[in-house]
């Protein structure tokens, strides 16, 4: 069923910048913009949704889940330098993994997480490391990932669990895992 929306702020994001008064909506795309009285003679059937003045942008496909992953930075330590957060060095890092672990209760098997590091403003420029992170825990896996998204860390106990011991294990095609624990 086609829905017309209307008294909203509907951002088209269309180079002339217009900002319609009303926006149809037909089988889930954005079947016409303009007046109002426009949209329902698109569509004389179509369900009325007053926007209440609400914003109303064109949706989103974010193919590499940058949304997902600012919400899921919320549920794990945040390891990002100031002053969007409090690591400056690999100690800090260290120590905000251990602050995270004291104050959060961890179920059975649950890894510790953090994400945001930037070793590229640390005083020594080098990534955490799995000794590092195994003065966190040595009985639990530890992760701290990059603020990059594209690498992290485990502990002894994470290189483990990955089945990344010893001198003969499988690595992803394109993948390296260094003896540091930088996966």
């Amino acid at each position: 069923m086609d829905k017309i929306l209307y008294h909203g702020t509907f951002l088209t994001m269309d180079e002339s910048r217009t900002e319609p008064e009303a926006v149809l909506i037909r089988d889930g795309m954005i079947g016409g913009t303009g007046t109002l009285e426009e949209m329902k003679a698109l569509a004389p059937d179509g369900a009325l949704w007053d926007m209440e003045g609400h914003t109303v942008l064109p949706g989103f496909i974010d193919g590499h889940s940058h949304l997902s992953a600012v919400a899921y930075q919320l549920l794990i330590a945040n390891l990002k330098p100031s002053p969007l957060g409090a690591c400056d060095s690999v100690e800090d890092v260290v120590q905000v993994l251990k602050t995270f672990l004291e104050t959060h209760s961890l179920k059975p098997g649950q890894w510790l997480l953090g994400m945001g590091y930037d070793n590229s403003v640390f005083p020594e420029g080098v990534h955490p490391t799995k000794e590092d992170l195994d003065r966190v825990s040595t009985e639990i896996p530890v992760a701290a990932t990059h603020v990059s998204g594209h690498l992290c860390v485990v502990n002894t106990k994470g290189l483990e669990l990955l089945g990344y011991t010893g001198d003969h294990f499988t690595v992803p095609e394109g993948g390296v895992v260094e003896p540091t624990g930088l996966l």
